[in-house]
């Protein structure tokens, strides 16, 4: 569609050898959304009871990536802006990685491509968890 944008990004978010991550995608503006996510190439599964989707739970999370897919239609007629913040929890501390674009034109779709490298602490490094 002539309306749709395209927003990629790479962030690095530090975790622990035995780290379980649970991310979270909140978007902005009431729009509707779809969220996928895949980690080592396969799709992570959303908990509902917990509203996440759980990463690490069967592998180590160090040194590896996740692919995370939010495509929101903007329905708003006052404005074209769509946003997602994507919170990780269970790394180093809890972190929030906001996000927006706006789409072109009324009903056009944003496309967030992003990234999450997870990145061995260094105080796991300096004990040899490498």
């Amino acid at each position: 569609m002539s309306g749709d944008v395209t927003l990629t990004d790479t962030s690095m978010y530090g975790v622990f050898r035995d780290s379980v991550v649970e991310l979270r995608a909140i978007v902005g503006d009431g729009q509707p959304q779809g969220t996928v996510v895949t980690w080592r190439g396969v799709l992570v599964e959303f908990d509902e009871e917990r509203n996440c989707w759980p990463i690490g739970t069967d592998a180590p999370l160090p040194n590896t990536i996740a692919r995370v897919v939010t495509i929101i239609q903007d329905l708003n007629p006052a404005s074209n802006h769509t946003s997602v913040t994507y919170e990780l929890r269970g790394g180093v501390r809890p972190e929030p990685f906001p996000y927006s674009i706006d789409v072109r034109a009324d009903k056009g779709k944003a496309h967030y491509v992003i990234t999450f490298v997870f990145t061995l602490t260094a105080e796991d490094e300096e004990n040899g968890d490498a």
